[in-house]
């Protein structure tokens, strides 16, 4: 059986500077001060891309290193945009218009209506 690290009161360190970081009651590797990242690999890592994508690798960074990091511009924003939806026309159904529009366009529709008519 494996050995579950970042459970009790001890979370995983920080992955920068080693600082110990404790776990929010209850949970596990979910660090007070701190950022759990996780990831399910990479296109192009020579490390961690697997094609298993149950796996994944957890770190965490303290507070303090992250925010070092992003003054000295190290670190990206992702945000997620939900395009809207493509508009539609709506009109009002008129079936009389529409069959009329579908007989005069095709010639041989109309023929085809008459010989069964």
């Amino acid at each position: 059986m494996a050995t579950v690290v970042g459970k009790g009161r001890q979370s995983l360190p920080c992955i920068v500077c080693g600082r110990l970081l404790l776990n929010v009651e209850g949970a596990v590797n979910q660090p007070y001060n701190g950022t759990s990242f996780t990831t399910c690999g990479h296109y192009g890592s020579t490390v961690f891309d697997p094609m298993d994508s149950r796996k994944r690798l957890v770190i965490n960074v303290c507070d303090p290193c992250l925010l070092e990091a992003a003054q000295q511009r190290l670190v990206l924003m992702k945000t997620e945009v939900h395009q809207p939806p493509p508009e539609l026309e709506t009109v009002i159904w008129v079936p009389e218009k529409e069959e009329e529009d579908e007989t005069q366009a095709s010639p041989a529709a109309e023929a085809g209506n008459q010989s069964t008519r």
